[in-house]
């Protein structure tokens, strides 16, 4: 009778709202109508909050109490005062406690309804993550609405979230459990993002461990499974139970001999069948480990049974799933990819070549884990070479053999154990016997490369004619990317080692012509200028031949961060080759100075970049110098490079002012990173070169010789600061004095310590001479140096 009046409504719905916290009540309101007249009052006291509070809670509370059929237009009626009072914890609470009790099974609104509550439902349970109000009762609604439609359609953002929250919930009884894996699912079908499928795949593994025995929510687990395609693994799961029964008999498992007789399905049928459907089920993980290692003791123990093949069988169906092997590299066990590539005695041709090209993928894995231990990782890369020899016309088991193999010398397997396996020469020749085979050259050529990391290898390798192998792959796949690097890393390691034999050959032209026609791929312009690094060594380099091209790329791509990058790094290692015209070298500086312009807060680029500089020495290059520094003060690498580049600049070409702001900074940073021995060293060079020698650099630099006395880099530059200075103005005379001398004992083999060093000490006797000086090192080092002038 008082529908308008808000103060009487607001009271009203605040006395119903207690009393309808009583059950007896709560039915007895909603026989006398007051779900639709509550309703109604939301409606129109839409604004007035403490009406929509008490209004929601007495409507939430009919709900659950009362089992009624719903109302039409409900649910809308109750999302209408949740969207409008986001802000309000309480009103979310009790609008999701609400439409979690709604007879979701007999809605027969517009299919959108059902979006619009998970929608919103989802939306409270993120603004509000902190209420337990909000959280049970939003993830029961979502549970409940979500169960009964699961064709609602939502955006992967909104899925994302929904799989968040209710991987947080606490699931007690196992028909809530079951309900929340059929949500998962649902959720999962919408597409999220690939953290909030590891999520759900967790929330799943755990849920169906902690109700491992409910045959509802097994059920369920399964069905989220096959969302995820990861079938059930049923033959393993029987190996596991085989394995494990001291007493088993042959036909307590999947049979190998006669499926048809005896009623089963044979393992390597059923493999081969499901072989491209074929995942770990994030449920079965555990389950699945125990299948790994009972079919590994199944293949070490005799073969009574014959049970070997088909353990084979059913592992190498699982190692075609990145999923199976990254499980299988997880256990660490060599013997496992070592029982698949030993050869079976009866079995056809592409089975075993099937079984070597898994054994192959579980190996470049769990090559990290293999290559410490030398005799595993000789085993390993015998078997592999064997596998290779016995199907090497097979492609396929060639490129996964030489990727195998590579990956296990990247890793750091020893030289002798990969020699001693003849991995060298296996490698080589399956390059030769597919030149017509992208993959083959490629991973082939990685591998060698990777084997190259050794002197006697990369002999061994060059003998057998690895360069020339090397060119030919470039001159017949002159536009793959791939081949193209990996050749030019075949070349680098060659040259590092013979230089002489890459100068004589073709070997530079073709990689000019890689470096040319592949701008546009970072890896093969480093590999090319790695090559061009590595014989500059013995011949100049015509570097202005390279960096217009790669200047142009830089500027035809300004706005790419990682071209820019590889630029940089490219135009750094291209300055120190050889002599470069001034118009060349100004180009080069200006592209830098863009780059570096940028991207300013790109750590690596400025690292590159600052040392580039130092070559180039262009205008402006103290300010973007400075500018690095201030910028990465916290990244030594930057900071190094950049004060190491302001040491070679002319200082005269910039203000006092900004030479001492360059100096402050440069103390204040040796301070910040007092235990970094590349920055100690850069800044006392600095400080050297520039002449500042002023109290507090000298004292920086003893801080700096005391903490990096071992440090040959850091001793040389602190006694430069020290021997620059006048002896009447020596701050600590006696500790020079002792630094110096401690400095020319440590490194009495390195006679580019030992000038400033003498120097140094020198001065400090002239203003404090020693009562007993210790001329020893002196003399000794006078004699040994005699050809030095500057230990002299």
């Amino acid at each position: 009778s008082n529908y308008m009046s808000e103060p009487v409504v607001c009271q009203a719905t605040e006395a119903l709202a207690a009393y309808s916290s009583s059950e007896a009540v709560a039915v007895a309101l909603a026989r006398r109508g007051a779900l639709p007249l509550l309703l109604g009052v939301l409606k129109e006291h839409l604004e007035c909050e403490p009406i929509v509070w008490n209004g929601l809670d007495a409507v939430a509370a009919i709900l659950e109490a009362a089992a009624l059929e719903q109302p039409e237009g409900v649910a809308e009626m109750i999302l209408g005062p949740m969207r409008r009072h986001a802000h309000s914890a309480g009103i979310q609470g009790f609008g999701c406690k609400a439409l979690g009790c709604l007879p979701w099974h007999c809605l027969d609104g517009p299919p959108g309804s059902a979006k619009n509550v998970a929608v919103a439902v989802i939306n409270a349970l993120q603004h509000h993550s902190g209420e337990r109000s909000v959280q049970q009762p939003g993830r029961r609604a979502l549970l409940t609405m979500l169960d009964a439609y699961p064709n609602t359609e939502l955006s992967p953002e909104d899925a994302e979230t929904g799989i968040d929250v209710l991987a947080k919930g606490e699931y007690n009884g196992s028909r809530q459990a079951a309900a929340a894996l059929r949500v998962f699912v649902v959720l999962l079908a919408q597409d999220p993002g690939h953290h909030s499928v590891n999520i759900a795949k967790r929330a799943i593994k755990n849920l169906g461990v902690a109700f491992a025995s409910d045959a509802e929510v097994q059920q369920a687990c399964k069905e989220a499974a096959i969302v995820l395609q990861v079938p059930a693994v049923e033959v393993l799961d029987q190996m596991t139970a085989f394995a494990g029964d001291e007493n088993r008999e042959p036909d307590q498992i999947v049979p190998w001999k006669d499926p048809e007789e005896q009623g089963y399905v044979d393992p390597a049928v059923l493999k081969a069948e499901q072989q491209d459907h074929t995942y770990v089920p994030p449920v079965l993980s555990r389950r699945y480990r125990m299948a790994l290692q009972a079919t590994t003791e199944l293949m070490q123990e005799e073969d009574r049974f014959g049970v070997h093949e088909a353990a084979r069988s059913a592992l190498t169906a699982l190692l075609k799933v990145p999923a199976g092997v990254a499980e299988a590299a997880a256990t660490g066990d060599a013997s496992l990819s070592l029982g698949l590539l030993e050869p079976a005695p009866q079995g056809p041709e592409d089975a075993q070549a099937d079984q070597a090209k898994a054994a192959c993928a579980l190996i470049s894995h769990a090559a990290e884990s293999l290559a410490p231990n030398a005799p595993t990782a000789n085993g390993v890369a015998s078997a592999v070479v064997d596998a290779m020899l016995r199907h090497a016309n097979d492609e396929q088991v060639q490129i996964s053999g030489c990727k195998a193999l590579g990956d296990l010398a990247a890793a750091g397997a020893g030289a002798q154990s990969l020699q001693a396996s003849s991995v060298p020469l296996a490698v080589l020749a399956s390059v030769r016997h597919f030149p017509s085979s992208e993959r083959v050259q490629e991973e082939g050529l990685t591998a060698a490369a990777n084997l190259c990391q050794d002197a006697t290898i990369t002999k061994q390798l060059q003998n057998e004619g690895i360069l020339f192998a090397a060119l030919d792959a470039m001159r017949g796949h002159r536009w793959a990317n791939g081949v193209q690097t990996a050749a030019c890393r075949v070349i680098s390691a060659v040259a590092r080692h013979q230089p002489e034999t890459v100068m004589d050959s073709s070997a530079m032209d073709e990689v000019t012509q890689a470096f040319h026609d592949h701008l546009g791929s970072n890896a093969t312009v480093a590999a090319a200028v790695s090559v061009m690094h590595e014989v500059s060594r013995k011949k100049e380099i015509p570097v202005w031949k390279f960096i217009p091209p790669l200047v142009d790329h830089m500027v035809e791509f300004q706005e790419n961060p990682d071209i820019q990058l590889e630029g940089v790094k490219a135009l750094s290692s291209l300055l120190t080759m050889g002599r470069v015209e001034d118009t060349v070298n100004m180009m080069a500086h200006q592209t830098i100075m863009s780059a570096m312009l940028g991207f300013p807060f790109e750590s690596q680029l400025q690292q590159h970049g600052s040392r580039a500089l130092g070559f180039t020495k262009g205008e402006g290059a103290e300010n973007a110098l400075v500018t690095a520094m201030t910028n990465h003060r916290m990244d030594p690498p930057v900071i190094a490079e950049a004060v190491s580049a302001l040491s070679v600049l002319d200082a005269s070409a910039e203000s006092m002012a900004a030479q001492l702001c360059a100096q402050d900074l440069a103390l204040e940073l040796a301070v910040e990173h007092l235990h970094e021995a590349p920055v100690q060293a850069a800044v006392c060079e600095f400080f050297a070169v520039r002449g500042a020698v002023e109290e507090a650099n000298i004292l920086a630099a003893i801080d700096a010789i005391s903490v990096h006395l071992e440090d040959a880099a850091v001793c040389r530059a602190a006694c430069m600061v020290f021997a620059g200075v006048e002896a009447e103005d020596l701050a600590k005379p006696h500790e020079v004095r002792r630094l110096a001398g401690c400095a020319a004992r440590q490194h009495k083999n390195a006679p580019e310590v030992l000038g400033p060093a003498f120097h140094a000490l020198g001065r400090a006797w002239h203003r404090w001479p020693p009562q007993e000086p210790d001329l020893a090192p002196v003399v000794a080092s006078a004699r040994l140096y005699a050809g030095e002038a500057g230990v002299l």
